[in-house]
């Protein structure tokens, strides 16, 4: 992350895997004044480092998951009801998920969803 951001950090970290290493990873990587949206649900207690909430001025915020949306998406899926590959609008290997980040900042309501490949790339 430091690498893609040019040591920076991400303006936005969102969490979604619900494990205590993600959730710290997520302060680590954020930038100064970057925002931290938590989705996934930690099953244990998580120790913070504090003092990075304060020093880099983030704005940390939950988001409920929408559990009952997200199962019928997942059948959808399953089911092949649609071609899900028609809701990807662009393909990015790793090495360019910096630019992909840019071209969707930069032009928004071009895009529905980027896949970033990690295996080629």
């Amino acid at each position: 992350m430091r690498e893609i951001t040019n040591g920076e950090g991400a303006n936005v970290c969102i969490e979604a895997v619900g494990v205590p290493a993600t959730y710290t990873t997520a302060i680590e990587a954020a930038a100064f004044a970057g925002r931290v949206v938590y989705i996934g649900y930690a099953k244990s207690d998580i120790l913070f480092n504090t003092s990075l909430f304060v020093k880099k001025e983030l704005t940390i915020c939950g988001s409920r998951n929408a559990q009952f949306e997200f199962r019928s998406v997942v059948q959808i899926l399953e089911d092949k009801t649609i071609d899900a590959n028609q809701l990807i609008t662009k393909i990015y290997p790793m090495e360019q998920a910096g630019e992909a980040l840019k071209d969707w900042s930069e032009n928004p309501s071009e895009f529905i969803k980027i896949l970033i490949d990690v295996k080629n790339g």
